[in-house]
């Protein structure tokens, strides 16, 4: 399953597009966690700004979030999500 939403504000200077896939479970993810990939590349438009999140049953994808503080913040809540 994958929902798609805009995050903005948090030290975004701009509203980026994210998706978060979601998997049932450890097993499943392992299973299907490359249809992720192929699907950020029908829509990622600028792979140098790709930013993709793992942490089983989760992965989050987006574009033009600026590496360092902000991008660390958005790991650090799919990560806690997750449980890790």
């Amino acid at each position: 399953m994958a929902i798609a939403f805009k995050m903005s504000g948090g030290g975004l200077t701009e509203t980026v597009q994210a998706r978060v896939y979601r998997f049932k479970n450890d097993e499943s993810y392992e299973k299907l966690r490359s249809t992720v990939d192929a699907c950020a590349a029908e829509w990622i438009s600028d792979p140098a700004a790709l930013l993709m999140v793992d942490a089983s049953p989760y992965v989050l994808v987006t574009e033009g979030v600026p590496a360092g503080v902000v991008a660390d913040a958005i790991r650090a809540a799919v990560r806690d999500a997750a449980g890790e």
